[in-house]
């Protein structure tokens, strides 16, 4: 495997990856998850194609790590996938990045990344920003990019319950939600029918998604689920005046915080 070093400061090593094979890439849609997607589609509207996360994370109301994060681990799955190259600084450690971007410092310690030339020219061929808009028709079609997008955080998920609920084997990892019916339009997560529950829903063109929780008697462990559903209900509630409910009123979504039902909860009902 060949290995370029790049030295500090060094942000415009030669490209590795021909347009060919970004075309390959994009077309791969085994490889291409839409978080990838969505960070390569908002550097390609940029003028220029170029942008600090910071500014990216402020129009599109996230955070600059993430868009920094999906950048970097997009890359460093292509150089695992291509196999033939690895980009290292001087000091050894993996330079990820640079497979998919350049770079340029700029005042007051923001750092501009730019898509690469063979990219930019592979994404107009393929007419790619406007063939990876998400075409949600049901839950079904939601369900599907949601599991696929999540499925790392799935896979911590069911191993955080199994022991928080103290189950003797955890559910499956492949899927966060579960869709078993087309006659309802919502959804879910595998395992929560009596406890804490993830729900998500698509009705009348709006997504909703919310918490639900179970305290009804579990008759197959001898156990009431309210003893230990009340502190989930009261973390809950504890979030409501929180800074991460302002960042979601602040991305535009419309927040339903009632307690009332949380407050005067019955013992065995949803």
């Amino acid at each position: 495997m060949q290995q370029i070093i790049v030295k500090d400061g060094d942000y415009n090593c030669p490209p590795q990856v021909t347009k060919q094979d970004w075309i390959d890439i994009l077309s791969d849609d085994s490889f291409m998850s839409n978080n990838y997607k969505f960070a390569l589609s908002i550097f390609y509207l940029e003028p220029e194609h170029k942008a600090t996360c910071k500014y990216l994370a402020e129009k599109y109301h996230t955070h600059p790590t993430s868009i920094s994060g999906f950048i970097t681990q997009f890359s460093a799955r292509l150089q695992g996938k291509l196999d033939r190259f690895e980009i290292i600084r001087e000091d050894g450690s993996s330079n990820w990045w640079l497979i998919t971007m350049t770079g340029k410092r700029l005042a007051g310690g923001l750092f501009e990344w730019r898509l690469r030339d063979e990219l930019i020219e592979a994404i107009f061929e393929l007419n790619y920003i406007q063939k990876s808009m998400l075409q949600i028709h049901d839950i079904e079609a939601l369900i599907k990019y949601v599991n696929n997008d999540i499925y790392d955080f799935a896979t911590r998920f069911v191993k955080t319950r199994q022991h928080l609920a103290d189950l003797k084997r955890p559910n499956s990892a492949k899927q966060f939600f579960a869709y078993e019916s087309k006659n309802r339009d919502w959804a879910v997560n595998v395992g929560g029918s009596d406890e804490v529950q993830y729900r998500i829903y698509l009705r009348d063109g709006v997504v909703g998604y919310g918490l639900g929780f179970n305290t009804r008697y579990v008759e197959s462990e001898r156990r009431p689920n309210f003893e230990y559903i009340k502190p989930y209900m009261e973390a809950f509630i504890s979030l409501r005046e929180s800074d991460e409910i302002t960042k979601l009123e602040d991305r535009g979504f419309s927040l339903d915080n009632d307690i009332t039902d949380i407050n005067d909860f019955e013992k065995g009902k949803y």
